[in-house]
């Protein structure tokens, strides 16, 4: 069963893209409330903001990847890899330090990315996938209509999906190239969650995220 989401939109970044890991260095709830204090945080009201200045402490960012072609979401299957999406079309594994070649999925062929929040967005695995294989995506097709459709891991290599295995489950019509959405995410409750733009220009000028008849805005 898929169930809608709220809206989501894409935050895209350039061709010479790094991938960054936040590392953690002291986890706890003490260190943590301990660290944001030290950041000048407040509990803040409706009425008065806060502003947070300086550096917080025991976290880094670490490189892991660079030179991607507009990655958007980082995932993982339950395992160690990594799974990048690239908005151009390709799914990419980082697994033991390195990007594995070739890609995991290559949907170029059917995906529209001329528009900026166009484009191959995410990728969600089956709560079940070790054992069932099954990966959801979402993208702008070619017609610039936004897409979720499943795919399966390939038989003879589990770093391999099978291209030829993807089936359509939703097309919904866009009627401009931004405000796309594509968020897909498997919540506690074992259904596929995906989140829709609000149908695009600014405003949402048809008024299609206050429409219960529409699933653009959801």
């Amino acid at each position: 069963m898929i169930r809608s989401s709220s809206s989501f939109r894409p935050l895209f970044a350039t061709s010479l893209a790094l991938l960054l890991r936040v590392v953690v260095l002291a986890p706890t709830s003490s260190a943590w409330l301990g660290a944001l204090g030290a950041l000048g945080y407040a509990e803040p009201s409706a009425a008065q903001p806060f502003n947070v200045a300086g550096t917080l402490a025991d976290v880094r960012l670490e490189r892991i990847d660079q030179g991607l072609d507009r990655p958007v979401f980082v995932t993982h299957a339950r395992d160690e890899r990594l799974f990048v999406v690239e908005r151009g079309g390709k799914i990419l594994i980082r697994a033991n330090g390195q990007r594995l070649a070739p890609s995991f999925l290559d949907l170029t062929g059917i995906v529209g990315s001329d528009g900026f929040e166009q484009g191959l967005l995410s990728i969600a695995f089956h709560p079940s996938y070790a054992q069932n294989g099954q990966l959801f995506v979402a993208y702008t097709n070619l017609a610039g209509d936004s897409v979720l459709a499943r795919y399966r891991r390939s038989s003879n290599d589990p770093n391999r999906a099978d291209p030829n295995s993807g089936e359509i489950l939703l097309t919904v019509a866009q009627p401009f190239e931004n405000h796309n959405g594509g968020q897909l995410q498997f919540g506690p409750d074992g259904y596929l969650y995906y989140g829709l733009g609000d149908g695009g220009s600014g405003g949402d000028p048809d008024c299609r995220a206050q429409k219960t008849n529409e699933l653009l805005g959801k």
